[in-house]
């Protein structure tokens, strides 16, 4: 699992946070959720992850001025 890897090492401080907001869950499921595939929410995690990793990356690479 080479993304799941990829996407651990993106995550920063605060994530969690942002996506158990996304989801309406507490910080700590959402962290637990994304540790367990088999879980009826997992894919809603991962898809919450890959949107804060990929706007995050957006917005630090074109600031606006």
């Amino acid at each position: 699992m080479p993304k799941i890897e990829e996407l651990k090492n993106k995550m920063i401080c605060g994530d969690w946070v942002v996506i158990g907001k996304m989801l309406n869950i507490t910080a700590k499921n959402a962290q637990q959720t994304f540790t367990r595939p088999d879980s009826k929410r997992y894919e809603a995690v991962l898809n919450a992850v890959e949107m804060v990793i990929e706007n995050r990356e957006k917005l630090l690479t074109n600031p606006k001025k």
